[in-house]
């Protein structure tokens, strides 16, 4: 789509003076009421809108400036802890493990004797820490990628192995495997542990079978608050127990079992836990003032692109014009400050009251439940005022303006709101697991396209395939949409930010000009009477949440669908319509119980 600019200010030969004193005057506008930093990212804007020939060149080179240069990580670290009973015999096996939950941590047990040069080769991007055992058949590994930052902490304890993550804060990670013969008892460990730490391997010792040995471990465990992670399944194939676990203080940990075949005689388990990672504290701010005023800019280009018949191109271009101009209006910086951390002690408390929980729940004593009631009770009286004074603290610090402390709001409301488990990958029927993300797209494709095929109707059916009433209004047109319809509907909409699959959000309509608005009311209008809609509408951006564990089959997650944002407009003009019609014909009887307003009874 050509168009040819006159001189540098951009100004085709059709524009008449009226037009060329409203654009001057837009520029001026921009710098009377734009910041210096907004100011001059209009005026760049404004000169890259005009040192391109086609429209086309012009949105390739902001989808080349806009693309992120920053890959943020994940909150999660996903941790890898496999009983391999010799490395050199299954070191195959873990690559392939490796490989399918692309994990970011690997603890191996029994590891035994191997060729240190072969994993390092296998694994280049990975620290690789060592601890010999007690005999030829023992020895911890663990590999950690090397975008964590990760040191040593010595340890003179055969087949224990611990390392510290800096993350924000220092998170401790033992490797361990605890033979029934060992030269070390579990009170040697206790030295270890930090106000964040992890213990995980292969424990020999099954917390619900094993009597005596099971009490001595949880005493210990209860005396340091350690709170036990321990899967639903059996991790033993030799003994039928289970036997591979962790132990967490002061994180959330969940545990998951690898079901696939296996030639050791333990399953690998998964760990999953919450960590926060200052190098994804990155924000992104949008100035919607130079959005809006470059959009005012350019109308008359629009104007007369909109003028054309072939509103299904227009409409594709247009789409994808507005969502990279928001991509180009947006800046990404690393974020200062974070939220406000739990301290120290409130902290242990929390660890504590979750610790003598389990141990209530595991003995069955009614007073250490009516003790682990009552700390848990005022632990979390203690965290709800502490988080109160706080979020009272920083609302005082700010601006006192009703404005900001919405804005404040909208943004920390996110940090009380559980949020559902990331999807890492599906499990094929053969028990292999597929974390590629574009092997998982087709795999969801190919299941949601076979659930949701038409369905096979045996006709004929006494209720839906009785002759149907003719009436009066059937060829009847839909009534025409005026600038006044949409704009009502627009302003009524919820402002949300999720972006349908080309970029625009329900918040960026609520930023378009109003006279943007007429397009629409033509494009409406040419839908509703042509009974068709652009190609773009039909794209729908779909979401896959995990149900419960962050690697399941695809029958296993629940899909979020995000259709056109335009469309969504669309959408409730006719709905408005169609139920004008319903209820001046009398269809919906006054016993409705759905979900429509003045019928809920």
């Amino acid at each position: 789509m050509p168009w040819n600019p006159n001189a540098i200010s951009f100004i085709p030969r059709s524009m008449d003076a009226c037009e060329i004193n409203i654009k001057n005057s837009i520029i001026k506008a921009g710098q009377q009421v734009l910041s210096s930093t907004d100011s001059l990212l209009f005026h760049t804007i404004i000169d890259e809108w005009h040192s391109s020939l086609l429209l086309s060149s012009c949105l390739d080179n902001w989808e080349l400036i806009s693309k992120p240069k920053v890959q943020l990580t994940s909150t999660f670290l996903y941790t890898l802890c496999f009983n391999v009973r010799g490395l050199d015999l299954r070191w195959g096996e873990v690559y392939l493990l490796f490989s399918s939950y692309n994990v970011d941590i690997m603890v191996l047990l029994e590891v035994g004797k191997f060729d240190q040069d072969t994993i390092v080769t296998a694994f280049p991007n990975h620290f690789l820490f060592y601890q010999e055992g007690e005999n030829a058949h023992g020895g911890v590994l663990i590999l950690v990628r090397q975008t964590i930052p990760v040191t040593r902490v010595p340890c003179h304890l055969a087949n224990v192995c611990v390392v510290d993550l800096h993350l924000d804060e220092t998170l401790r990670l033992i490797g361990m495997y605890a033979p029934d013969k060992r030269s070390w008892s579990w009170n040697d460990l206790s030295s270890f542990f930090l106000t964040n730490s992890i213990i995980c391997g292969d424990f020999n010792v099954d917390l619900t079978e094993d009597g005596d040995k099971a009490d001595r471990l949880l005493k210990w465990a209860d005396d340091l608050d350690l709170s036990p992670v321990v899967p639903d399944t059996r991790t033993s194939l030799r003994s039928d127990r289970t036997i591979d676990y962790a132990f967490a203080k002061g994180t959330q940990v969940a545990v998951q079992v690898h079901e696939g075949a296996t030639t050791s005689d333990h399953k690998p388990i998964i760990l999953v836990s919450a960590v926060e990672d200052k190098r994804k504290n990155m924000a992104s701010r949008t100035s919607w003032p130079v959005f809006s005023l470059f959009l005012s800019y350019v109308f008359p280009f629009w104007e007369k692109q909109w003028s054309a018949s072939n509103m299904n191109e227009t409409y594709n271009n247009f789409t994808r014009f507005l969502s990279l101009l928001t991509a180009r209006c947006t800046r990404t910086f690393p974020l200062k400050l974070a939220r406000p951390a739990i301290p120290p002690e409130l902290r242990s408390k929390l660890s504590y009251s979750r610790a003598l929980s389990f141990k209530a729940k595991r003995t069955g004593d009614m007073k250490l439940k009516i003790e682990s009631a009552k700390v848990r009770n005022d632990v979390r009286r203690e965290l709800r005022l502490f988080q109160q004074n706080q979020l009272a603290k920083q609302l005082s610090d700010r601006n006192k303006s009703v404005d900001s402390a919405r804005m404040f709001w909208s943004k920390t409301k996110k940090h009380f709101r559980k949020q559902t488990a990331v999807l890492r990958g599906f499990n094929l029927s053969s028990g292999q697991i597929e974390s590629d993300a574009t092997a998982m797209v087709q795999l969801a494709a190919d299941y949601y396209e076979k659930l949701f095929e038409e369905p096979s109707v045996t006709r004929p059916h006494p209720y839906t395939d009785s002759p149907l009433v003719l009436s009066l209004e059937n060829n009847s047109p839909i009534p025409d949409v005026t600038y006044a319809d949409v704009l009502k509907v627009v302003k009524t909409r919820k402002k949300k930010r999720s972006c349908d699959i080309h970029g625009i959000s329900s918040y960026l309509l609520n930023q378009l000009p109003d006279n943007y608005w007429h397009f629409m009311v033509k494009l409406y209008n040419h839908s509703f009477s042509t009974y068709q809609m652009p190609d773009k509408f039909k794209d729908v951006r779909i979401i896959l949440l995990a149900k419960k564990d962050a690697i399941c089959p695809p029958e296993q997650t629940r899909p979020i669908s995000l259709i056109d944002s335009f469309l969504k407009i669309q959408e409730r003009l006719y709905l408005n319509r169609f139920m004008t019609i319903l209820e001046n014909k009398g269809l919906i009887p006054e016993s409705q119980s759905g979900f429509l307003p003045g019928r809920r009874l």
